[in-house]
């Protein structure tokens, strides 16, 4: 009785580990799930278009994933800095993660474009405008944004 059990232990087991791989889609290594969760934080643009950011520009945006909320800084449209706020939400289509924001301003403007989101560890994620495959954002993850940036006190040179 013991030997018949351990034998059908064995074959169900193994069922369950070949109907599992097929099914689940293989991620590269150290690469996380596209989430709210993983997403959560504070990054800063590393490069856009494969080249960093010149002289004093800067592009912060901080990502939260209980209300979806978010906080963008950055100078690069003015030299002057500034602040914008509002949510953000992720869809699927098909394999690829999206992302795309409101402004929380009078009239709820949409951000310019959505992003597919990609190659996102633990310290970086890939940003990549929907119908325009040239113009990709490298973000880097930060433990936080400088204070002189959310305060709007840093000096411009």
């Amino acid at each position: 009785m013991n030997k018949i059990f351990n034998i059908i232990l064995v074959a169900m087991l193994a069922c369950i580990s070949v109907a599992c791989s097929s099914d689940q889609e293989e991620v590269k290594s150290g690469e996380l799930d596209i989430t709210t969760r993983n997403i959560d934080g504070n990054w800063k643009l590393k490069t856009l278009n494969g080249e960093a950011l010149s002289g004093n520009s800067y592009f912060y945006i901080s990502l939260e994933r209980v209300d979806t909320k978010f906080k963008i800084y950055d100078n690069i449209e003015s030299g002057v800095s500034h602040a914008s706020y509002g949510v953000f939400t992720i869809t699927q289509d098909g394999d690829d993660k999206i992302i795309s924001g409101v402004y929380d301003m009078q009239f709820s403007k949409p951000w310019n474009n959505e992003y597919v989101i990609s190659n996102l560890t633990k310290t970086e994620m890939v940003w990549t405008t929907v119908g325009n495959a040239a113009e990709v954002q490298v973000f880097e993850k930060i433990e936080s944004i400088p204070s002189d940036i959310i305060n709007g006190t840093r000096a411009i040179n």
